[in-house]
């Protein structure tokens, strides 16, 4: 109920909008490449997009992708999800994307602007989170 100025009681409409499932990946998309330091062309590497397209996401645009991109951007997210338990904060997340790993066969900052090299960095931090 909502009581106006004039003393009149009035039913309010209650509405419950569901977000747009586009909206929702790009917003964790951007918060998750912000909390690791990506720029925008590892951004564009990781999800398949064009480097101006993740600028204009910046921006407040919607996301509109290919489901191949926004496969590679849930596979992102899955890596980020799986990463922070793993080091324990931003920061050290930052450090690992950033350093050598045998067990992938190099930097997972480079290794990650390709499916495969996605796909693997998941696989490994899923297999290391199950050992905790």
């Amino acid at each position: 109920m909502i009581v106006t100025e004039s003393g009149c009681r009035m039913r309010q409409k209650l509405t419950t909008e569901v977000p747009d499932s586009e909206k929702v990946l790009a917003k964790a998309f951007l918060r998750a490449s912000e909390h690791l330091g990506l720029n925008g062309v590892q951004m564009a590497n990781i999800s398949g997009l064009s480097e101006s397209y993740v600028s204009r996401m910046k921006q407040g645009n919607a996301l509109s992708a290919s489901t191949k991109q926004r496969e590679c951007i849930i596979y992102f997210l899955r890596l980020y999800r799986s990463l922070l338990p793993l080091v324990g904060d931003h920061e050290n997340a930052r450090i690992w994307l950033n350093s050598s790993n045998k067990a992938l066969g190099g930097k997972p900052i480079e290794l990650i602007g390709s499916i495969g090299g996605l796909v693997n960095a998941v696989s490994y931090c899923d297999a290391m989170r199950g050992k905790i």
